[in-house]
């Protein structure tokens, strides 16, 4: 693995939040991987790799609205993200916990379609990380599993999860256009070393100038301008679950989900309420 520049600031504080439970998720999303909001009461919702290959219309109860079939295989779905247009959907396809996939992907959907039928077809687009050599790679270099995607300015942003042994706590970030087009790499985000469960990111959304990134422990709050991003806040969860999915509803409010665990602990859908 190539070096990289760290342009990053370590401007870091505190917001203080209301954390509550507000609907439990039916077993059809008991694997819950990727949240995006359709409006101001519905969100769309996936599972993780092996599960059918379907899109769910919820609303804020948790309840399923509508059930959309895709053309395609769920191996290993992760997350997904609108475009600003809200023209398409799009489902990241690149989960890669071993680092040996060579077939990682995106689908981009037609939202209008999904809204107006049960089976609808999907565009792929297919594209690899230029810096991995090896298939798997070093242990010390396995920082190409991604389970975070994010669309800003017509990019659309991945964010991948630190596997590395010794842990380095360490997210590639890389982007491409809505078109498919465009794969690069764009630097790194160094979030911590010490600990998996705090600094490993599982979810991702863009609002109002700002990337939200979901761990296990903590939402980190980014800014990115003129090549450089600044963290500008840290979340804390008030309970370690396996929270994968995070969409941002307005200036004041957040939506995270949790799988269910094998200890029946998950399988959530809470409300993050911000206090500045």
């Amino acid at each position: 693995m190539r070096n990289f520049l760290f342009l990053f600031c370590f401007t870091t504080s505190f917001t203080f939040s209301q954390q509550s439970r507000i609907a439990r998720l039916p077993k059809e999303l008991k694997e819950i991987s990727g949240l995006e909001n359709y409006n101001d009461s519905l969100l769309f919702a996936i599972n993780d790799g092996g599960n059918e290959p379907c899109v769910y219309l919820i609303n804020l109860e948790g309840k399923v609205v509508k059930t959309i079939t895709l053309d395609i295989t769920n191996k290993d779905w992760e997350d997904i993200a609108v475009d600003e247009t809200k023209e398409f959907l799009y489902i990241g396809d690149f989960g890669n916990n071993a680092n040996t996939r060579k077939d990682l992907c995106i689908y981009k959907v037609n939202i209008a379609e999904m809204l107006s039928q049960t089976s609808v077809k999907s565009q792929k687009f297919s594209f690899h990380y230029s810096d991995q050599q090896a298939f798997p790679p070093k242990k010390e270099d396995m920082n190409y599993d991604c389970e975070a995607m994010t669309i800003s300015n017509n990019r659309i942003y991945l964010f991948t999860k630190s596997n590395t042994k010794p842990y380095k706590g360490i997210s590639q970030v890389y982007s491409l256009s809505t078109n498919g087009k465009d794969f690069r790499f764009e630097q790194n985000l160094e979030l911590g070393n010490k600990n998996y469960f705090q600094n490993s990111v599982t979810a991702a959304d863009f609002y109002h100038g700002k990337f939200y990134l979901s761990t296990y422990s903590f939402i980190y709050v980014y800014s990115f301008n003129k090549g450089v991003w600044k963290r500008e806040e840290k979340i804390p969860y008030k309970r370690l679950t396996q929270k994968e999915s995070l969409v941002v509803l307005n200036k004041h409010e957040i939506i995270v989900a949790d799988e269910k665990s094998k200890l029946s602990i998950g399988q959530n859908l809470y409300k993050i309420e911000l206090k500045k």
